[in-house]
């Protein structure tokens, strides 16, 4: 296996783990915000629409790009919104105002990462020798449920170990 290949697999990696890791937050902090399980419980709901509208415009985009750079602006402009997530969050405007951005940015963030996930597959046969496809596909699907699944066992333990820091930096109105 190429090396790149090994940049890519721990990128998919991780990133599941970030996903898992920053959908409880965000759901912690709206529950904690609205006291409402039904505006929590509509985080998820946001980001897998997105996610969903962006799969009928993804084909169209690689016409046009390669994946490297489709991959590279979905990242940064995930990056770019998350933090812009964390503003929306520290706003002191009409709770409706905020929500209706936080769910905006969500989207768009979910959006974002329906470009990030077939970028990267798709670009596994570039960084792997074609003999071996099979396993390199292997490998990726396997460490992708296990830090799905360790993101999302473990990830609530550390984010009610570290819920008072996380307050600590989100205010709370």
């Amino acid at each position: 296996m190429h090396k790149s290949f090994y940049y890519l697999w721990s990128s998919i990696s991780f990133g599941k783990l970030a996903l898992s890791l920053y959908t409880m937050t965000i759901t912690l902090t709206i529950f904690s915000i609205t006291k409402s399980a039904t505006f929590a419980s509509v985080i998820m709901l946001t980001h897998v629409i997105g996610k969903l509208l962006s799969s009928f415009v993804f084909p169209l985009v690689t016409e046009n790009k390669p994946l490297k750079n489709i991959l590279t602006v979905s990242l940064l402009t995930q990056f770019i919104i998350i933090s812009a997530l964390l503003g929306a969050l520290n706003i002191n405007v009409n709770q409706v105002i905020q929500l209706t951005l936080t769910y905006a940015l969500i989207g768009l963030a979910g959006f974002m990462d329906g470009f990030v996930s077939p970028s990267r597959m798709s670009l596994v046969p570039e960084v792997a020798e074609e003999a071996k496809i099979g396993k390199a596909n292997s490998l990726i699907s396997t460490a992708d449920q296990t830090f799905a699944l360790l993101g999302w066992s473990l990830g609530p333990i550390a984010v009610n170990f570290y819920g008072g820091m996380l307050k600590a930096f989100i205010p709370l109105n």
